[in-house]
């Protein structure tokens, strides 16, 4: 029997189907059997219905086999975007290692899936932030470029015809445009191989710690790293501690969730002395990555025996804060632009209106 579309989304069997909702988010589940948890990902464009065959001869091995319906397809929810390869890849990982590690496999789904859209939405937030100031970006652009291949010709061709020494500024501006027609295109050319190397570097192991050590030591980027390693550490630890993994491999699983890798080396000798006995707030604090209010809370929460709501509530907080600096750096950026393209327009109609009035002064001696 073959079915497609919605005849098959829900169709009985020796399974049992789920919803699970997050943050507005539905997603459909089939599980059946008990064990080792098998989650199955079916490709474009099918849906759960390719794993029937499996879901039976998976359970009845003695495993615990999932379908799940990839967001917009099948019985899943089908919002606008979240659709990207690497995203799905790293959603099912952190899923097959979190519902092994756990009997709650509804509950797993809809704190990982809750997780995931935080994520996605702090990196919309992110590329939000950046429209403005690319927008501006493009726009200085655009004038630069009306004034090199249009206006300048014809202010150089009106400046000659008519005769006399033009003005410094004006001088000035002349060779700039014509060092850039000339020569731009190979300054381009080895900013293009430079910015290549640059990311060739940084794509190995040695390149990324030094340059994400580098990144930490500048204003403004370095908070925010920090910040957003807090949210990643907090996000995930709390999301693995809450699903039953233990503390150990909870730990390992959040290593590899922080960016940086400065961060990330420092993270990793936390844990050799957490396992050594050493309480998590003071085993962090050594590290030297982790503001003193985010330790104090943690250490609050390990002596209450609240760690998972603590680590929810740096969450939250660091969500805001991040957003904070988002807009704070963009409002910088955005106005650094803003009076660098003042200052060179400026400049450009200072040297014109100078040219003008020296060659109408010329005609006034002559």
């Amino acid at each position: 029997m073959t079915l497609r579309g919605e005849a098959a989304v829900y169709v009985e069997g020796p399974w049992s189907h789920r919803a699970v909702s997050a943050n507005g988010t539905r997603l459909h589940v089939v599980e059946s059997g008990d064990g080792p948890l098998v989650l199955l990902l079916h490709g474009f464009p099918e849906f759960w219905w390719t794993w029937r065959e499996q879901l039976t001869t998976l359970s009845a091995a003695g495993y615990r086999a999932v379908a799940l319906d990839l967001r917009g397809y099948g019985g899943s929810d089908k919002p606008p975007r979240g659709y990207d390869l690497v995203t799905a890849a790293s959603d099912a990982a952190g899923l097959i290692r979190a519902g092994e590690a756990t009997g709650s496999l509804s509950d797993t789904l809809a704190r990982l899936i809750e997780m995931l859209t935080e994520q996605r939405e702090l990196r919309m937030t992110i590329l939000t932030a950046m429209a403005y100031p690319a927008v501006i970006i493009l726009a200085s652009f655009g004038v630069v470029m009306f004034f090199l291949f249009f206006l300048l010709p014809r202010l150089q061709t009106l400046l000659h015809s008519l005769g006399g020494k033009m003005p410094i500024s004006t001088q000035i501006l002349i060779a700039l445009a014509n060092f850039t027609l000339h020569y731009g295109i190979f300054v381009a050319i080895a900013a293009a191989i430079g910015l290549v190397s640059l990311w060739r570097w940084r794509a190995t192991e040695a390149g990324r710690e030094k340059s994400d050590a580098m990144l930490l030591r500048l204003p403004g980027i370095g908070p925010f790293i920090i910040s957003q390693t807090v949210l990643q550490f907090s996000q995930t630890l709390g999301v693995l501690l809450q699903n039953g993994i233990t503390s150990a491999e909870a730990l390992r699983m959040t290593e590899r969730q922080i960016v940086n890798r400065v961060h990330r080396k420092a993270f990793d000798g936390a844990i050799d002395r957490v396992l050594e006995g050493e309480s998590l707030s003071a085993a962090l604090g050594r590290t030297g990555c982790f503001p003193e209010l985010v330790l104090d809370r943690l250490a609050v929460g390990e002596n209450t025996g609240n760690v998972v709501p603590c680590l929810r509530d740096i969450a939250s907080n660091y969500q805001k804060t991040i957003s904070r600096q988002l807009n704070l750096f963009t409002k910088v950026l955005a106005s650094a632009i803003l009076a660098a393209v003042f200052v060179f327009v400026g400049f450009i109609a200072i040297a014109m209106i100078m040219a003008v009035l020296q060659v109408s002064s010329s005609f006034k001696v002559g």
